[in-house]
């Protein structure tokens, strides 16, 4: 069995949706998926569905779509 360790609230960071929809605008690739944010500019070339497929859904909570 696994054990997790809470995090306290000076531990967690907040990602506003303006810091998102900014971050894209710069170059990144920045996603939400269960309400953590993931860089996934790198895997942009590597993805099955294409780079495009990837830009479409940059910024946006993907457990939503």
């Amino acid at each position: 069995m696994e054990k997790y360790t809470q995090k306290s609230i000076d531990d967690i960071n907040v990602i506003r949706q303006a810091d998102l929809e900014n971050h894209n605008k710069d170059g990144g690739l920045w996603v939400v998926i269960h309400g953590k944010v993931y860089d996934i500019q790198e895997f942009k070339a590597q993805a099955p569905c294409g780079s495009e497929k990837l830009l479409q859904y940059a910024g946006k909570h993907l457990i939503l779509l």
